[in-house]
This record gives C-alpha cells, structure tokens and sequence, in this order.
C-alpha cells in the first residue's frame, strides 16, 4: 500500500521522480498525483504534511474503493450471486446437458473411391 505521507515529503524534499519511484516502489504518475495534491490544497512545508492526521491524509487520495473513516461494509452476497445469475438463466449444469443433447455425434465419413 502506498505511504502517502512519506511521497508527500518526499516531493516536498525536492527528491526526484524516478529516486522516489525506485525507492517506495511506486509510479511516477502516482508521484504526479501527490504534487497535484499538494499544490491544489497549498502544502508547502513537511511540518504541514506531519501535522495532518491519517483520516486526512485518506481523504486527500480517496479513490472511492475505501471510506474515510475505514468503516467496514458488509457485502450482501445474495444480492450479488442474484445479479450475477439473472433470474431467468438456467444453471450451468442444465445448458451444457442441453447442448450435448442436441448434438449429433460426428463420426468421420470414409472416402468412397
């Protein structure tokens, strides 16, 4: 999982791109990201990014897959197999006996002289 806080000062050190990269195993486009971050919300010193709680830090790179305030979500399974088989589709046991039902077994023809 990515440190933000650790890019952030990292950026703010002035290290470059590919140093970073290299050393906290991540992209140059997710560097990118924490400059824009920092850049759009005025962070211009380390001691600002150490200051900054971890709820914050999550919010200033939240990409939708976790809340901010880590609260777990329980997944309705259910629900889920229910969307994923459709109400009206058969169970896959039932179409491939279909199939082969239907079908008429190929024998190889001899060739006629």
């Amino acid at each position: 999982m990515t440190d933000y806080r650790q890019l952030m000062r990292l950026v703010l050190d002035k290290v470059p791109y590919r140093e970073i990269a290299a050393r906290e195993g991540c992209s140059q486009r997710t560097i990118a990201r924490v400059r824009r971050v920092l850049d759009e919300h005025g962070l211009t010193a380390v001691s600002q990014v150490d200051a900054l709680s971890r709820e914050d830090v999550d919010g200033l790179f939240s990409d939708g897959r976790k809340s901010v305030t880590g609260e777990f979500v329980p997944v309705d399974i259910d629900r889920v197999v229910a969307a994923r088989l459709g109400a009206e589709q058969a169970p896959a046991e039932g179409v491939v006996g279909a199939v082969s039902a239907g079908r008429r077994s190929r024998r190889p023809q001899p060739l006629r002289v």
